[in-house]
């Protein structure tokens, strides 16, 4: 700072040290290809990105693909879950009861009890 008072404008010399010139430090040519080189890579980085994102393996399309695998695999499980407690029952029935084993041996195997007699309706 001056000592008289008056103050000294601000320009770029001042802003540079005493021995360095101006017309080094200051070379916008220079900076606009630097910038141009950082958004030429930060565009290539942002495409990678995207196409990891769209293409690559996770990609966009690779979830809904899985989404649908599991979604079907689920509703294969809830039906046999429902299966499955159908046989348990079953085997309940058979375990506990002789309903059931008279049943199955009518439907299944035709058998009649003694004394009964078997009808045999056909439909045309």
């Amino acid at each position: 700072m001056p000592v008289s008072g008056q103050q000294q404008a601000i320009s770029p010399r001042w802003l540079c040290p005493k021995k360095a010139k101006p017309s080094v430090l200051f070379q916008p040519v220079r900076v606009q290809v630097q910038m141009k080189g950082v958004v030429a890579i930060l565009v290539l980085l942002l495409g990678l990105l995207q196409y990891k994102l769209w293409v690559g393996d996770g990609s966009l399309s690779e979830v809904w693909q899985l989404k649908q695998k599991i979604n079907a695999q689920e509703t294969e499980n809830q039906e046999l879950r429902q299966r499955n407690q159908q046989l348990e029952a079953d085997v309940r029935d058979l375990k506990e009861g002789l309903d059931a084993a008279e049943e199955r041996a009518r439907e299944e195997l035709g058998m009649v009890k003694r004394g009964e007699v078997f009808y045999l309706v056909v439909e045309e």
